[in-house]
């Protein structure tokens, strides 16, 4: 069990580990002020943080036969919800549309995080307003020096979603399950997840159903994942001679970027979902469908003090610059899928054409 944990962390901060390697990517679009990287880096993270949340709705069921009272199952599944290919890249539009970032070359449609690289480099507009967020500005009297858009990955395959639960049989067949990974801190990360689901047998209560050769359920769940990454970033020094012929280190005071204080990137997931679903058990193999509605909801929070030198030589503080809310992963859906049953060992591989659409494989133990 210990090792599956562990298995879980490391999978499921796949994407927070992904946005940490390219934050000193997305260091020339925070300094353009909190409106412009808001606007940039939610163009930026969507895809994948959808494709993420999208992923957290599936690995429930592969069945609709509930168990008997207190019979259980335990099942790992992995989840791998596409990125539509539109959402590999957005369009930079108009220079209108933003406070202080200008396309200076390339076709201006800029990466997003699972969208691979791209040609386009931006710069600061001239006499751009940059804010602190906290009443604070600055107005540059030049460009600055342009700045490649931040490259993404080219994994539109989507980001990859483990889920582990246990279920258990109560009475009027009635399947609860819990997904749970206890609260894991480390120096630089702090995660924990938390789901609940409920799957009643439905049919026992239609009786024109009751003599139909297949089983039918109804099921609710869901899912919410925190996870706190430190963004620490130290300023760096330089070597310099003290006067006396001793070489000293000194903090760099010339255009680098660091913060101050502690600092943490912050993503936050919601996934709930709603189906009703099918099954027919024929010898070990027990093929289901079903349909239903996803809920799913994100958020993305950049706090701390970020500060840097600008290109008038002038020190400028970004405080919380980022946050942003994820909202439109929320779609119909529809399952087909197959389990086989070894004895108590299950299998089970399945498709859900969503809004994201999902490939989920997992394995379990099962015990009627």
């Amino acid at each position: 069990m210990k090792n599956m944990k562990r298995l879980l962390l490391v999978l499921a901060l796949g994407l927070t580990a992904i946005a940490y390697v390219n934050a000193q990517d997305l260091e020339g679009t925070l300094r353009a002020g909190p409106e412009d990287a808001s606007k940039y880096l939610e163009n930026y993270m969507e895809p994948a943080i959808l494709s993420f949340a999208n992923g957290l709705s599936n690995g429930w069921v592969n069945t609709a036969k509930t168990h008997k009272i207190l019979g259980l199952d335990l099942t790992v599944a992995v989840n791998l919800a596409s990125v539509p290919d539109e959402a590999a890249s957005f369009a930079y539009g108009s220079e209108d549309s933003w406070t202080n970032l200008i396309l200076i070359s390339g076709d201006g449609d800029l990466p997003t995080l699972v969208g691979g690289d791209g040609d386009s480099r931006l710069a600061l507009k001239t006499d751009a307003v940059i804010s602190d967020g906290q009443g604070h500005s600055i107005t540059y009297t030049a460009e600055s020096e342009p700045f490649d858009a931040a490259p993404g990955i080219d994994y539109t395959e989507g980001i990859p979603t483990p889920t582990v639960h246990l279920g258990v049989g109560l009475m009027k067949n009635t399947d609860l399950k819990i997904r749970y990974v206890p609260s894991i801190s480390t120096e630089k990360l702090e995660f924990d997840m938390f789901g609940i689901g409920v799957m009643h047998d439905i049919k026992q209560w239609i009786p024109s159903l009751k003599l139909v050769p297949i089983d039918i359920a109804a099921f609710f769940g869901t899912t919410s994942m925190n996870v706190k990454i430190a963004t620490d970033i130290d300023q760096p020094t330089i070597t310099v001679d003290d006067g006396s012929g001793n070489l000293i280190e000194v903090p760099d005071n010339t255009d680098v970027f660091y913060t101050i204080g502690d600092a943490s990137t912050e993503f936050k997931v919601s996934s709930t979902t709603i189906q009703v679903l099918a099954s027919k058990k024929l010898s070990v193999l027990t093929p289901y469908i079903s349909i239903g509605y996803n809920i799913v909801s994100s958020n993305l929070d950049v706090k701390g003090t970020y500060r840097y030198t600008n290109d008038l030589g002038a020190s400028v503080d970004l405080v919380n610059p980022i946050s942003l809310e994820f909202g439109e992963g929320n779609s119909p859906r529809a399952t087909i899928g197959a389990q086989l049953k070894l004895l108590i060992l299950t299998l089970h591989a399945d498709y859900t054409f969503q809004n994201y659409n999902t490939f989920t494989a997992g394995v379990g133990i099962s015990i009627r």
